[in-house]
């Protein structure tokens, strides 16, 4: 399908003919593959930080929600291999400073 444009400059009536435009590819984000092994990773991880650091994250709607992203990276790794890495620097803070996440999560740590 052809689209034609008129333009009008100074008293002339100019009509062009545009080539067909192809649609740009929008990037999809999909939804979680594997949404209970996210969970659980999620669970792992707050578990594990709160032993590092006795601070309780589940309240801290921004740390979960890099948390739980952070969580779906992991469950997409740990389909190709045994581990993931969970790191969030800077992930809250309390008055001694700012705490940082890093977590070793295994297939083994999760039960699988």
């Amino acid at each position: 399908m052809s689209t034609f444009v008129c333009s009008y400059c100074g008293g002339t009536i100019t009509f062009d003919q545009l080539p067909p435009a192809e649609p740009a590819p929008v990037p999809v984000k999909g939804p979680d593959p594997n949404p209970a092994l996210t969970g659980r990773i999620v669970k792992f991880v707050v578990e594990s930080f709160m032993k590092q650091t006795r601070i309780d994250i589940r309240r801290d709607k921004m740390a979960m929600e890099r948390i739980t992203e952070a969580s779906k990276k992991a469950a997409n790794e740990l389909a190709v291999s045994t581990s993931a890495e969970v790191n969030l620097p800077f992930l809250t803070a309390d008055d001694s400073g700012p705490k940082h996440l890093q977590v070793l999560v295994t297939k083994e740590n999760l039960g699988k």
